[in-house]
């Protein structure tokens, strides 16, 4: 069995929510929005937010024990045997 942390914990429009703030906070850092420390930090947190979105797992939602799936994303990972934390 996998890792508890590296377990899918993320439903698809939690998905979409951390993909669309990471893209804007990138957007902000490319365009000049944010200098400095604060395009350092939101480069950090937008390549964390993708990472999770693509990877549909966060290790901070592994550790607080919170599944944000629905019932019918984690009925279609059981029919596809995917392991998805429960």
């Amino acid at each position: 069995m996998k890792n508890k942390l590296f377990q899918r914990n993320l439903g698809r429009t939690d998905r979409i929510i951390r993909a669309v703030i990471g893209i804007i906070a990138i957007g902000a850092w490319y365009f000049g929005a944010l200098a400095g420390i604060a395009a350092i930090i939101a480069g950090v947190v937008a390549i964390m937010l993708l990472g999770t979105s693509a990877t549909a797992s966060c290790p901070l939602n592994s550790v607080a024990n919170l599944n944000t799936m629905t019932k019918e994303e984690k009925k279609t990972l059981d029919e596809k045997g995917i392991s998805y934390q429960k």
